[in-house]
């Protein structure tokens, strides 16, 4: 009797030992990488991250895409190309926006002619630059179906800053006939960091945008909030794939592993991502 509430004893021991190691150990799934069920925090290893600057770094194709899906924390191989072309459709022409370097891309809006006027008209599409800067995202209709939010990155010339994020409310107007017609597009924020990955909350009414610098949050009226600003979280994350919401916790998804961040306590998390482990 004494010997097995000794060795009770001894397993609720190693139980709590083991739970005190790592309080805020996550629990994840992933279909690229299955044997990944948990993941514990630890200290950005700098070495790793120049390591990875040379052309033999053997995990320099993987990456820590986060996302909820099935009300679990996910974790993919996967990669948010950003220089993919942007588009939204509305009613009356189409907004196309591109990224295809440091200084080349743009912003148009196309109205499709023939939508408005059809009456024996040939079709005729209208082009209209509105912007030179590389458009980041195309964010489709946060407030109705004549709406979108455009995330343009800009580049600083004599600021200590290298980039700036500056988001650009476009809008479709037409009067009460549905002829008379007009598309505005006004700036409605902006704040320092080259933007990678975003995260709408339509019930928060509110966009969270991932940087270089940090994370922002900006509500659908143009309200600026920096959540978290790091020096050195270009270099930390190695580049940020992703941004999720999770039990109250914002998530970003990198090449080197995952950042976690508590708004109420103003904790945060590092979780390295051990790809000779997992990816195989």
């Amino acid at each position: 009797m004494k010997k097995t509430t000794i060795i009770i004893l001894l397993i609720l021991s190693l139980l709590t030992s083991a739970s005190c190691s790592s309080p805020n150990t996550i629990d994840v799934t992933s279909k690229d990488y299955p044997k990944l069920t948990k993941m514990s925090p630890g200290q950005f290893d700098m070495s790793t991250y120049s390591d990875s600057m040379s052309g033999e770094y053997p995990w320099r194709d993987y990456y820590c895409y986060v996302a909820v899906e099935n009300g679990k924390l996910c974790v993919s191989n996967k990669k948010n190309d950003i220089s993919d072309t942007k588009s939204a459709i509305f009613d009356r022409g189409y907004l196309v926006g591109t990224d295809f370097g440091e200084f080349s891309g743009w912003v148009r809006w196309f109205l499709q002619e023939d939508l408005i006027y059809p009456e024996g008209k040939e079709p005729t599409v209208t082009e209209t630059l509105l912007s030179d800067n590389n458009c980041r995202f195309i964010i489709e209709h946060i407030k109705g179906e004549d709406t979108a939010l455009v995330v343009l990155d800009t580049v600083i010339m004599l600021s200590g800053e290298a980039n700036e994020t500056v988001v650009y409310e476009f809008k479709e107007v037409r009067d009460a006939s549905g002829y008379d017609y007009s598309i505005e597009f006004n700036e409605l924020a902006s704040f320092d960091g080259d933007c990678n990955a975003y995260l709408l909350c339509e019930d928060d009414q509110c966009v969270y945008f991932a940087t270089d610098q940090g994370i922002t949050k900006m509500t659908f009226d143009g309200t600026v909030e920096i959540v978290v600003k790091h020096d050195a979280f270009k270099y930390m994350l190695g580049g940020v794939t992703s941004i999720a919401l999770y039990e109250g916790d914002l998530y970003c998804g990198s090449h080197f592993g995952i950042y976690r961040f508590d708004p109420g306590s103003g904790k945060s998390y590092w979780y390295p991502m051990d790809y000779e482990k997992h990816a195989n």
